[in-house]
């Protein structure tokens, strides 16, 4: 193939044709300025993607990855316009290794006048390179671009990061959520919905807000936080929303079985205030024998030396989640008769430091 390589018989060929061969291109082809030129022209201005891409592959395998960028990428952003500039770092998106190379490109393109070409570097960072250092700072810095879709780009590159739930970056969050651009808004509420089970308190505040936004498409998000999402939430965020539900937006839960059981237990901890409390992701109750009771949606724990030991009580999974919690709260108040029928939590007492068996 490459010994009688012809540009123009190539480019007649259709698109599916040329995507074939390009799929099955190898190294050592003689005609080599020919067809590298060729693979950078289809790479670059070919009008279908899939040939695009792989040609952009071809080329990168050939000449290899750090030359990629250096020789092909970097002197079509510093020379063509913007839209060329654009393709030209997007094909890094194709290619499987990156060097360090490329992100040292795409940093300095961050700071491009163009917001078509920090728009692209944004997202060749955030699909190909760990979220920390100068990578993470650029990002956060692109957050408060004057260019919303450079803001857009930057908080989809930062998905990631924001799913392993640091502090700073709930924080980061929020201003997503009170942007003013509306395709942001969307996007954010969208990721609260996702992170849910892990975010801390107040974002269900800030999207029960959002359900009076100006736009349909951020009211409807907002709502399927509150009434659709993941269960995943934390005993605290359990309360928050149903409180939402039903203060503010006057719904009847009594038809819905896991928020009818998360209000009847947000009744018996408000009945047991002195003896039962709530913390995020579980409940501390203080039986009738003295001693101090874990109690979470994995099961129940008794704290021996101010370290909870679990005890054999796990959920039946035959009951709302809410009322499993009910029933483990009430037990564990009560635990002095409890123990006289159930070994697990006798035996529960008897490692208590400060509980006893009768």
């Amino acid at each position: 193939m490459a010994a009688q390589f012809d540009p123009e018989t190539f480019d007649a060929l259709p698109w599916e044709m040329r995507h074939r061969l390009l799929r099955s291109f190898k190294c050592g082809r003689t005609d080599s300025y020919r067809l590298r030129d060729w693979l950078l022209r289809h790479a670059v201005m070919d009008d279908v993607v899939h040939v695009r891409r792989r040609a952009a592959v071809a080329l990168a395998d050939w000449i290899g990855a750090a030359r990629f960028v250096n020789e092909v990428v970097a002197p079509i952003v510093e020379e063509a316009d913007a839209g060329a500039a654009t393709q030209a770092i997007e094909l890094l998106l194709f290619i499987g290794r990156h060097p360090d190379e490329a992100k040292m490109q795409c940093l300095t393109w961050m700071k491009d006048p163009s917001p078509e070409v920090r728009v692209a570097a944004a997202r060749v960072l955030g699909k190909w390179h760990t979220h920390s250092g100068s990578t993470l700072n650029a990002l956060v810095k692109a957050t408060k671009d004057d260019e919303w879709k450079v803001r857009l780009a930057a908080w989809v590159a930062l998905r990631g990061t924001l799913e392993r739930g640091t502090e700073a970056m709930d924080e980061l969050l929020k201003v997503a959520l009170n942007d003013a651009r509306v395709d942001i808004r969307a996007w954010a509420v969208r990721a609260v919905y996702r992170l849910q089970g892990r975010m801390r308190r107040g974002f269900l505040d800030i999207v029960a807000s959002l359900v009076d936004d100006e736009n349909a498409e951020v009211r409807r998000a907002a709502m399927d936080v509150l009434l659709n999402s993941p269960r995943e939430r934390t005993i605290q965020q359990e309360f928050d929303r149903i409180e939402q539900m039903q203060n503010r937006f006057g719904m009847d839960i009594s038809n819905m079985p896991h928020e009818r059981s998360y209000a009847l237990l947000k009744s018996v901890i408000d009945e047991n205030t002195d003896r039962v409390t709530v913390y995020e992701d579980h409940i501390r109750v203080l039986g009738d024998s003295g001693a101090e009771w874990i109690v979470d949606k994995d099961g129940c724990s008794v704290v021996c030396d101010d370290w909870p030991r679990q005890i054999c009580i796990t959920p039946s999974g035959k009951l709302p989640e809410g009322d499993q919690l009910v029933a483990y709260v009430l037990t564990m108040l009560n635990d002095l008769t409890a123990a006289e029928r159930i070994t697990q939590i006798a035996g529960g007492l008897a490692m208590s430091k400060d509980g006893h068996a009768k």
